[in-house]
């Protein structure tokens, strides 16, 4: 007897496939919805973010010429800063909305990856687990 973990894909499997989706942002939200709450951690955020001016200052022109000018930190990723500075820019210094939005993006990393999972092994379930 064949498992109904294998089941293939369908055009009537539409709803299941939104149900897994659901199911993935609603786990992952339960998990990561505390974080808005947060505060900054006193590991590197002060040099990343609440005492390194050019981030709170957000995207400005010299913020992006010292983005990809400078290895600040003993790192050189322009990609992180322009991040914090647009994270800055549009939540203000409020660690809080920046880590929501990792957890949307997140959420939709997870969709993106069971579609491309399930469209490549024509299965459904088998990814999600």
């Amino acid at each position: 007897m064949q498992s109904n973990f294998n089941t293939k894909l369908k055009p009537q499997t539409g709803f299941l496939i939104l149900s897994i989706y659901f199911a993935l942002v609603l786990s992952t939200m339960l998990v990561f919805w505390q974080v808005r709450n947060f505060d900054f951690v006193n590991y590197d955020d002060d040099l990343y973010v609440y005492e390194n001016q050019h981030i709170l200052n957000g995207l400005t022109p010299d913020g992006i010429i010292w983005a990809f000018t400078t290895p600040n930190t003993g790192n050189w990723h322009p990609l992180t800063w322009l991040s914090l500075m647009l994270d800055c820019q549009l939540f203000g210094p409020n660690p809080g909305w920046p880590l929501t939005e990792a957890d949307i993006k997140r959420d939709v990393s997870r969709i993106l990856g069971e579609s491309f999972c399930c469209n490549c092994t024509g299965f459904i379930r088998r990814p999600a687990c």
